[in-house]
């Protein structure tokens, strides 16, 4: 019941944030409530309940992070901070396939349009080193070779330096530098 009422109150305001931070653009339309509250779901281990069943909160999951990768990449910055969110939940429960799409997806994000990925990393500092750890994994994911992640690092750094907090460069610096 507490969890219950904890993931309800953690929905309710990253639903207000959301909403909030989409009405500074003049034709943005809301953030769907219910997806912000199976992002807070799903962050605190809780089975969303707009799915009727595992396999269904499964696709929904795949759904979810289809619409705010899409968004994300139409240049919405709301749909990227929340796409940078839903990495930290994927991160944070250990989903394979969500890792992996995130390894596949970021890093062409971040070069498409560097100045609003950094831009919506800055508004949510506290998710430099899972965002980061995502692009790191770019590097040598399935086909691609581990080669190209010090030239990307040292082309990337100062753009990080000049957008973040210090300690949320550090984190992404830390992410990215090869072991």
């Amino acid at each position: 019941m507490v969890r219950m009422l904890l993931a309800g109150a953690l929905a309710s305001a990253l639903t207000f944030q959301a909403v909030a931070l989409r009405a500074e653009s003049v034709d943005a339309d809301p953030i769907d409530p219910a997806d912000a509250t199976e992002i807070v779901e799903t962050l605190l281990g809780i089975a969303p309940q707009r799915h009727a069943n595992p396999l269904a909160a499964m696709q929904g999951w795949g759904g979810l992070y289809a619409r705010t990768r899409d968004a994300a990449l139409a240049g919405d910055d709301t749909a990227r901070r929340l796409w940078f969110l839903i990495a930290f939940a994927a991160e944070a429960r250990g989903d394979a396939a969500l890792n992996q799409s995130f390894a596949d997806d970021l890093y062409p994000a971040y070069r498409a349009d560097p100045q609003g990925f950094l831009d919506s990393l800055a508004e949510a500092p506290w998710l430099a080193a899972t965002v980061c750890d995502r692009l790191a994994a770019h590097f040598g994911s399935g086909d691609r070779p581990a080669t190209g992640v010090s030239e990307f690092l040292a082309s990337a750094e100062p753009g990080l330096a000049a957008a973040l907090p210090e300690p949320a460069t550090q984190a992404c610096l830390s992410a990215l530098k090869p072991e």
